[in-house]
């Protein structure tokens, strides 16, 4: 819904997700022909600008007058995408709410902001309009708990509140457990951060021991030269990178992804495992059918032997030097 300088746009007359149909509409619909179980979340850069203080969508806030008109924004988007036949499974209020530069799409919330914002606004109409996507509030580092906390200690903004999302480029993983201490009916989720190598999987083991329901990496894909990449930040190289001669070459995080991406399937429930003195790092979760999956990460220089053990029944294992392995317990085994 961007307009002219100097013009507002109060009824949406304007918006539009035209340009989505053109890359992002088709590449979303390519992935759910592979996988049509596949969960889509939403996390919006920057209102338009007439609704900002900066009057840019880079840096400034939303302006409190234009709330109402930014929460019926949300919707249109959420209506406009079910209208494509892709549902959006979850809706964050900003991406990065404490991050702001000129260049770069950024909008800036505080606690206080997104607590009322959701509360007076954006909750109530989705409840109105019967809106089945969840909101997430925060969706940036572990740093700032508090701005989640600040919501949710809120009972009538956190009724609108199905849980939080995180990011980890700044503060430690264990700020996932405290806020989950603190607020155990609602969820936490892990939106943003690609992790590399290893000690990558060690991260990732981390997080989920840290009561995050979800692990979503950033970016799938940049060519060789790391591109393209309007962002203030610099790229890493991708799990998947397109080469100049048009093939593409699948780095080890790919594989590292997918210990994790393919046996830990959706409704699984992660159930307590223990890391021995020099043991490997491990994550552990049973599975709808019953099987038990056990994510195992040797950081180390040297194999590591090691037992996995369930109700008096166990197995010893050795894993690798520096590498990542998935066992699988078959239910009743």
């Amino acid at each position: 819904d961007d307009v002219p300088a100097g013009e507002t746009d109060p009824d949406l007359k304007r918006f539009s997700i035209a340009k989505d149909r053109e890359q992002v509409i088709p590449a979303i619909k390519a992935a759910r022909a592979v996988n049509p179980d596949l969960l889509l979340y939403a996390s919006p850069w920057s209102p338009p600008a007439w609704m900002k203080t900066s009057g840019a969508l880079g840096t400034g806030s939303v302006k409190r007058e234009w709330y109402p008109a930014f929460a019926r924004y949300l919707l249109e988007f959420v209506r406009a995408y079910e209208a494509e036949g892709l549902p959006i499974h979850a809706l964050t209020v900003q991406n990065e709410p404490r991050m702001a530069h000129r260049r770069y799409p950024t909008t800036l919330w505080t606690a206080e902001e997104q607590r009322d914002f959701i509360r007076d606004h954006l909750g109530p109409l989705f409840e109105r309009e019967d809106v089945e996507t969840l909101i997430w509030c925060w969706d940036h580092n572990w740093n700032l708990p508090q701005f989640p906390a600040t919501i949710l200690a809120d009972p009538a903004a956190a009724r609108f509140v199905d849980g939080t999302a995180f990011h980890h480029y700044e503060g430690r993983v264990a700020a996932q457990a405290k806020l989950h201490a603190d607020f155990p009916d609602k969820h936490i989720y892990f939106t943003e951060g690609s992790m590399f190598g290893v000690d990558g999987a060690a991260s990732i083991v981390e997080i989920l021991r840290n009561w995050s329901r979800s692990y979503n990496f950033w970016v799938v894909m940049l060519d060789e030269h790391r591109r393209p990449n309007r962002c203030p930040h610099s790229a890493s190289a991708t799990c998947l990178e397109l080469l100049d001669d048009g093939t593409v070459r699948t780095n080890f995080d790919y594989f590292m992804y997918g210990q994790f991406m393919k046996f830990i399937p959706r409704d699984a429930v992660r159930v307590e495992s223990t890391t021995p003195e020099g043991g490997p790092r491990n994550v552990a979760f049973m599975t709808p059918s019953g099987e038990l999956v056990i994510v195992a990460v040797n950081e180390t220089g040297r194999p590591l032997r090691f037992a996995l053990v369930q109700g008096g029944r166990g197995i010893t294992a050795e894993i690798p030097a520096a590498s990542v392995a998935t066992y699988r317990w078959p239910a009743g085994g």
